[in-house]
């Protein structure tokens, strides 16, 4: 994974002396792989530690291991309302399928499809991804910075407001948005309007409502899928996309339910004349958290080492861990 050395300048406070060289040799020394590439820092990621597959991550984990300061875009870390509603006048969510989590959907009107700032194509470049229109980057960039994909329709094409995440019909087909028409078997997924596949869940756009230069409203679609499905459905069809690769290896992701906030405010920033509908959404029920008990004594004696209280404290902040001190009585 490729991160443009000015997107970290402008995430996380470095030290004024500080010697970019001398910083990658310190986190590669704390087990974070990495590399300078021209203007980009590489990095390399543990397989098992997926939450550092993607830029948000990355800059977390540098503000945990060197403890430089984080500044992460502030609307961007409101976690959508559990609470929202699953039907809105524009559109309604029905859920006919196990392997969905959760669906996430926004109405966004006004808009106008044109090339991106540079500023977003130079983000897309460093990991190799070609521009498209300035909405579909907006959803390639926050993929990039939350390793949460998206998907943009056009709201006009869809021929009904009800979207249907559903297993697809034996034999369905679906022309997807790079011009393969695939057939369907009923392990595969698919997102609907009505009885259309608009989109094949967790791979690829459906081209019956891509966007293009002539919508006005789009749909911001952000979801999780079971990981398994994903990958059956890809490596059936021998076919796989940035999107599938992600959907494929990860679950419950730490910045996922971020993702859609952060698209909207690129959005409004970049279409200021935009105009945003309710958010609608549908999750699955969740089992309840466990609460886990544990020792300074316990810690100290896997670690090593003694630590203050406070210190203790201030790492379990760092690492964003929410605790209750309990006194012993």
């Amino acid at each position: 994974m490729y991160i443009p050395w000015n997107w970290l300048k402008s995430h996380l406070i470095f030290p004024d002396n500080s010697q970019p060289q001398k910083i990658v040799e310190k986190l590669t020394e704390l087990g974070l792989e990495t590399e300078i590439v021209g203007q980009n820092w590489q990095f390399t990621p543990l397989p098992n530690r997926l939450d550092l597959f993607s830029w948000w991550g990355i800059a977390q984990e540098i503000n945990i291991l060197l403890n430089y300061p984080l500044s992460l875009p502030l609307t961007s870390q409101q976690k959508l309302n559990n609470l929202i509603e699953q039907e809105a006048n524009w559109g309604k969510i029905i859920i006919n399928t196990p392997h969905c989590s959760q669906i996430q959907l926004v109405l966004i009107k006004n808009i106008k499809i044109v090339p991106s700032p540079q500023w977003i194509k130079d983000y897309l470049a460093s990991n190799n991804i070609d521009p498209i229109n300035n909405s579909v980057d907006i959803a390639n960039l926050v993929m990039l910075e939350t390793g949460q994909p998206l998907h943009i329709y056009d709201y006009d094409k869809l021929t009904s407001k009800e979207i249907t995440i559903r297993q697809a019909l034996e034999k369905e087909e679906i022309i997807i948005l790079s011009g393969k028409t695939f057939s369907l078997s009923m392990e595969d997924m698919v997102i609907s309007a009505d009885r259309q596949a608009i989109s094949l869940a967790g791979v690829s756009g459906s081209q019956a409502t891509a966007v293009n230069n002539q919508t006005v409203n789009i749909l911001i679609e952000s979801a999780l899928f079971a990981p398994y499905a994903i990958k059956k459905t890809s490596q059936r069809l021998a076919f796989s996309t940035q999107a599938s690769q992600y959907f494929s290896k990860k679950y419950n992701l730490p910045f996922g339910n971020y993702a859609l906030n952060r698209a909207i405010e690129l959005v409004k920033e970049i279409f200021p004349g935009s105009e945003k509908e309710q958010v609608i959404s549908w999750t699955k029920k969740q089992q309840n958290k466990k609460t886990i008990t544990i020792s300074q004594e316990f810690i100290e004696k896997k670690l090593g080492v003694k630590l203050k209280s406070e210190k203790l404290e201030e790492i379990l902040n760092r690492l964003h861990f929410p605790f209750k001190k309990v006194n012993k009585t």
